[in-house]
């Protein structure tokens, strides 16, 4: 028994030995700060701007014998706004913008004369001009004057060179203001009646979804121009509005919020796995050589790796860390997702050493998130860590991992909800002519304000401790 103490005793006492000859190391990881939006508009402070298309090109989704979707999202947005907001102010949106009654609105906007120019209190309007719903914010107090909120209901129906000019007014007023951002909500609804187009061969032509199922159904588009916070909380409620029987059309249409600020809502980050030792490699609760000991700590956020000094050959670890984002806000693109890497030394008996081949002793690449899919605001992104340890000599190195983004994915329905040529010739109407360069338009200028130029987004850090044997 007094044997068996002594062994124990002088084991301690050997690791105590080991331990204070090594000099501790403190590895911090650093993450970048990821900013929450600020909470919705007070409903004492919000006005709401709610601008309806009335040109001759939206009288299809009036001319049905149905209660059409359209007509539904009309009365559906109607009885939300004024409940969560101080003001709501109802236009007719042409060549100008006039302002009419709560009473016109509910009276007329679902009726066909207030598209069609046939009855002398609304004329027509041949040209919509979206970006005069795009409001000015230079020069604006808005803790004076209340949080502006515009929401078009449309069938953008553009020429080219409108489209532009949709793009570059909510470029100057809103996406270059990091809190605000542009929602867009996509439906597909009965329409009976002309379909227009830009082109001299088919300038027009009659469309019909009677007896058609819903993926032949004509879309149109509720545009929310405003702070992110309230675009996000008004996207949540018209959802939870989807799961009743008469708006289940609901959960058939598509969200998407541009957003240069509000993307991710905390860093990406490692997750520390102490004890789990792989056939290539060993990921020990803490590192010591014997001159550098480095201690592993749950939070720290910090992959400690252990390598034998015969190991040469390259080393790929395989990750996959979460990436929490906000509901409908966009994606970064994998191919934009860039890794700079800062690595260090730890051992003090190297110092006055190149670092030359460190800088090549890790690399992260091949990074993927995963596939689109709707309302998820939980995905991974998965990606590899190569370690060439021929480029390290024996000792214990730092690598801290910055990983930036400079571009956003494009979600799969933008094309499927896309009409070319060829749909136009076959009077398909039931895509949105020229509707993916505008919203690929949205989403470049959404990704310029993102890296404030040729600054990068910075997304996380990913870092590692690395002994060599």
């Amino acid at each position: 028994m007094v044997k068996k103490r002594w062994l124990i005793v002088a084991f301690a006492t050997f690791i105590l030995l080991i331990t204070s000859c090594a000099s501790p190391v403190n590895v911090s990881c650093e993450l970048p700060d990821i900013n929450n939006p600020p909470p919705k508009s007070n409903s004492n402070s919000l006005i709401v701007n709610f601008y309806i298309d009335g040109t001759p090109s939206m009288e299809g989704y009036v001319a049905t014998n149905n209660i059409s979707r359209y007509k539904r999202t009309i009365d559906l947005l109607e009885s939300m706004f004024p409940i969560h907001s101080k003001e709501v102010k109802y236009k007719r949106l042409g060549t100008d913008s006039k302002k009419i009654s709560r009473d016109q609105f509910l009276r007329d906007a679902k009726s066909r004369k207030f598209y069609n120019g046939a009855d002398s209190e609304y004329a027509l309007l041949p040209v919509v001009q979206i970006e005069q719903a795009v409001p000015s914010l230079k020069g604006v107090d808005q803790t004076k004057q209340g949080n502006q909120l515009s929401v078009v209901m449309t069938d953008l129906h553009q020429k080219g060179t409108d489209v532009t000019k949709i793009s570059t007014a909510i470029q100057n007023n809103h996406l270059n203001n990091s809190e605000n951002a542009v929602g867009i909500l996509a439906i597909r609804s009965e329409f009976e009646g002309d379909v227009y187009t830009e082109t001299e061969q088919f300038p027009k032509f009659y469309y019909s979804t009677n007896e058609q199922g819903v993926e032949k159904y004509r879309p149109f588009y509720v545009i929310f121009i405003g702070k992110f916070s309230d675009i996000s909380y008004f996207f949540e409620e018209i959802n939870k509005e989807g799961n009743r029987e008469d708006n289940k059309f609901i959960k058939e249409s598509k969200f998407v919020i541009f957003s240069p600020r509000y993307i991710i809502k905390e860093p990406l980050h490692l997750s520390f796995t102490p004890g789990k030792n792989e056939t290539i490699i060993r990921r020990p609760f803490s590192l010591n050589n014997g001159k550098v000991f480095v201690e592993g700590k749950k939070d720290s956020h910090i992959d400690l790796l252990e390598i034998d000094n015969n190991k040469e050959t390259e080393l790929s670890l395989d990750y996959k860390v979460d990436l929490k984002h906000f509901a409908h806000s966009l994606l970064f693109e994998d191919n934009s997702l860039e890794a700079v890497v800062e690595s260090k030394d730890l051992d003090p008996f190297h110092k006055g050493k190149s670092n030359l081949s460190l800088q090549k002793a890790l690399t992260v690449k091949g990074f993927k998130v995963k596939d689109f899919k709707e309302n998820e605001s939980e995905r991974k992104v998965s990606f590899t860590t190569q370690i060439q340890p021929s480029q390290i000599e024996a000792g214990v190195y730092s690598f801290n991992v910055d990983i930036t983004a400079t571009d956003l994915q494009e979600q799969p329905w933008w094309k499927e909800w896309n009409s070319t040529f060829e749909d136009i010739k076959k009077r398909d109407g039931s895509g949105t002519y020229k509707l993916e360069q505008f919203l690929r338009e949205l989403k470049k200028i959404t990704a310029q304000s993102m890296t404030n130029g040729d600054k990068a987004f910075r997304l996380g850090s990913f870092c590692y401790a690395v002994q060599k044997n």
